[in-house]
């Protein structure tokens, strides 16, 4: 099954929930729209790669979480 990087979108081989992120980003990429005041920012859904509310902690979106 395919995922999604939680920050820039890019397309993963494979879902992975410890580190929903692309190599190139870890989260750090000059694309992320991270602030120092919330931990979660409207990105990308690792599962769907719809643009949502999400986290590391917590990398899908309210509908993949119910599927």
């Amino acid at each position: 099954m395919k995922a999604y990087c939680i920050y820039c979108g890019e397309e993963l081989e494979k879902i992975n929930l410890e580190a929903p992120h692309c190599s190139t980003c870890g989260g750090l990429c000059s694309t992320c729209s991270r602030s120092s005041t919330s931990d979660k920012m409207p990105i990308f859904c690792h599962k769907c790669g719809e643009s949502s509310y999400v986290s590391e902690e917590n990398p899908l979106c309210e509908e993949c979480q119910k599927s």
